[in-house]
């Protein structure tokens, strides 16, 4: 009798703690799950950050093409339309611009990856320095492969280039365009 209730006690002894360290394994997954994606949650804070500081950046070069205008320079560009050219490996690409006020621009965009030969929308919103031609568009980070063109416009607004940086992993690319005559 003695015997079985000393068993009793051991195995209910054995089975307490293999309940308990399978809680602290559960608790260390869950710990781990919980830093992976603070630690993604950082990185999409920092890429925030940079996007905020590049259209910072912007805006102060954007001073110049207001006190270019308020001098009377008649070199202002027009960049509503519609456009067509590459991207990457000479992937077609079309953007539509709807609004452009001198400075800030929005429209949206479809490419045509291989993957997608439908064509790939994406809005964007961007701004435009006069004074340099330089040109950054930010688009819809809530769509798939989204990301920034930043490059320079040619005078009178005809052609555009520059490089394209995807939001996830700086992936960048090679980008051209030409307006459509409307």
């Amino acid at each position: 009798m003695k015997i079985n209730i000393f068993y009793f006690w051991l195995s209910l002894i054995l089975i307490s703690i293999s309940f308990i360290s399978c809680n602290k394994n559960d608790d260390n997954v869950l710990k781990q799950k919980e830093l992976e994606l603070k630690e993604k949650e950082l990185m999409l804070k920092e890429r925030e950050l940079n996007n905020t500081k590049e259209k910072q950046n912007s805006s102060q070069n954007n001073s110049t093409y207001n006190s270019e205008q308020s001098s009377g320079s008649n070199n202002k560009v027009n960049l509503i339309g519609n456009y067509s050219g590459t991207i990457m490996d000479g992937t077609y690409w079309k953007m539509y611009v709807s609004s452009f006020d001198g400075k800030d621009i929005s429209g949206y965009s479809i490419i045509y990856w291989q993957s997608h030969p439908e064509g790939k929308r994406a809005d964007f919103t961007g701004t435009f320095n006069n004074a340099s031609k330089e040109i950054v568009l930010f688009e819809d980070k809530g769509v798939k492969g989204a990301g920034m063109f930043s490059g320079t416009v040619s005078d009178g607004g005809r052609k555009m280039s520059g490089d394209w940086r995807r939001y996830t992993d700086n992936g960048t690319y090679l980008w051209d365009l030409t307006k459509n005559n409307n």
